[in-house]
């Protein structure tokens, strides 16, 4: 048989212990004379070790090593159970009559003696000499054991145990408060009800673990990293309209409008109610008129300014969510698509000539004949193009159309001067960005970078899309997002 020590038959056990946990005889040893009685035996196991073993007993820990080792019991592999016991050991003199560690001591003795084929691989004693029964100092204990690195590496075994049956609720409080959640997702509590051979296993580390993933659902939603909170909604089993509208919000980011109406009326709206449906129906709302300005801009062939503002906005949440989650490179790629879109807005709202990117067989511009014919009617558009390095035959690119902004009948148009005057200040970007991973290169990308060349690169997005007439300082999934919040917070 194959005994080596390996960490699939490496058990852990961790136990409070109480004044009704050692019997001698068959009796338990009443509480006035616990201690002296314990130190008693102790001093006897001295000289007759055989004998005092043989009066002890342990009637509930007996149980739970004893079914501890027979579930995990192998033919290849025999358990090798470590374990720890917890006694009290007070400077307090008035208390020390009740004190466990004499008989975690003859605990620390006695357990391998009955348990002799070799699976108990240890006991050791974790010693509070504060108050057991005080919760401050039951807590300030656990977290002692913590902070001088005393417990054991929870990688270190398949399984671990937390036993809170015996000693004093403060003591079990903190095994469960403390040590549950450092040991982790391997812990498993168990109990041994009254009356009973066989403790009860309690999952409690499961719930531990369902009330993070919730706590992390939310800081992951206050960042708007609504990808990542939906992934923990389902982890922490939270009810299906929940995780499904914050996979709604996750498509809304990545501009699939389409399926994010899709998840929202074919799951969140039919499974929810009262504010959770008023905040879908909000959602929905929103969802349909940026599908609708999305795909009008897709095909315009005319001037359609008005389609613009609301995705801008969503552009511009977009980029801001980059800039604080620190995705910088994410973040330049953004900017250059809100200042083209913007450009295009700002000459479509200015002079009304259509700029739309939708292409025909050619590959061509459907717009761009409309396009030409705006400049050419237009004598004052027309020479101020033809006295540029422009083709207006061509594609518009960034360069013309923030040439035809500076028109000279616009200089005191605020929208074409704003839009003119912050896509300007955006320029000095465009080499980093040609050169970052988002174009054509490798270059860095990294917040230093771009401040060298930009120092407020937000604050000049925020002027645009304040230019559009959106407020800059509310966040456009900011309602949404703030929503979903209160909806955990009642779970």
């Amino acid at each position: 048989m194959n005994i080596a020590t390996a960490p699939m038959n490496r058990v852990l056990l961790v136990s409070t212990l109480g004044n009704r946990d050692v019997t001698v005889d068959g009796q338990l040893i009443p509480q006035d004379d616990f201690r002296t009685a314990c130190e008693a035996l102790l001093a006897e196991l001295e000289h007759d070790r055989s004998a005092v073993l043989t009066r002890l007993g342990a009637p509930i820990l007996e149980r739970i090593v004893t079914w501890i080792l027979d579930r995990h019991a192998d033919p290849d592999y025999r358990p090798q159970l470590r374990i720890y016991l917890i006694a009290s050991d007070q400077e307090d003199k008035r208390f020390r009559h009740t004190d466990t560690i004499p008989a975690a001591r003859l605990l620390q003795a006695w357990l391998p003696h009955v348990f002799d084929n070799g699976s108990i691989e240890r006991v050791s004693l974790w010693r509070i000499d504060t108050n057991p029964a005080d919760y401050d100092d039951a807590v300030r204990f656990y977290r002692l054991l913590i902070g001088q690195r005393a417990l054991p590496d929870p990688r270190e075994f398949a399984a671990i145990y937390l036993n809170p049956t015996g000693g004093t609720p403060a003591l079990s409080f903190g095994l469960l408060t403390v040590l549950a959640p450092f040991f982790g997702e391997r812990t498993v509590v168990i109990y041994m009800p009254a009356r009973t051979l066989r403790p009860t296993p309690l999952d409690v580390g499961a719930t531990y673990r369902q009330f993070q993933a919730l706590d992390d659902a939310m800081r992951a939603i206050e960042r708007y990293d609504f990808a990542h909170a939906a992934h923990l909604l389902r982890v922490a089993m939270a009810p299906l309209p929940l995780y499904a509208f914050a996979e709604v919000l996750a498509y809304r980011l990545a501009f699939d409008f389409r399926r994010a109406l899709q998840r929202l009326e074919g799951t969140v709206i039919p499974a929810s109610r009262g504010t959770l449906r008023q905040l879908a129906r909000r959602e929905q709302d929103t969802l349909h008129r940026l599908l609708s300005d999305a795909e009008t801009l897709e095909q315009a062939r005319e001037p359609v300014p008005d389609r613009y503002p609301a995705l801008l906005a969503e552009l511009y949440g977009s980029a801001s969510i980059a800039w604080e989650q620190e995705r910088y490179a994410d973040f330049l790629a953004r900017v250059f698509r809100f200042e083209e879109a913007l450009l295009r807005w700002a000459v479509e709202h200015c002079l009304r000539l259509p700029t739309g990117v939708d292409r025909d067989d050619r590959g061509r511009p459907r717009s761009l004949p409309a396009f030409q014919a705006g400049i050419a009617g237009d004598p004052d558009l027309a020479q101020h193009v033809a006295a540029s390095p422009f083709d207006p035959t061509r594609p518009p690119t960034r360069d013309l159309l923030r040439h035809l902004l500076s028109l000279p009948r616009l200089a005191d148009d605020p929208v074409a001067r704003t839009v003119r005057e912050s896509s300007l200040a955006l320029d000095s970007l465009s080499q980093l960005r040609n050169r970052s991973i988002v174009a054509h290169g490798f270059a860095p990308v990294s917040r230093e970078e771009i401040e060298a060349r930009c120092p407020n690169p937000l604050e000049i997005l925020g002027r645009l899309v304040t230019a559009t007439g959106y407020d800059a300082t509310v966040h456009p999934l900011a309602m949404s997002q703030q929503g979903l919040c209160a909806e955990l917070r009642r779970l």
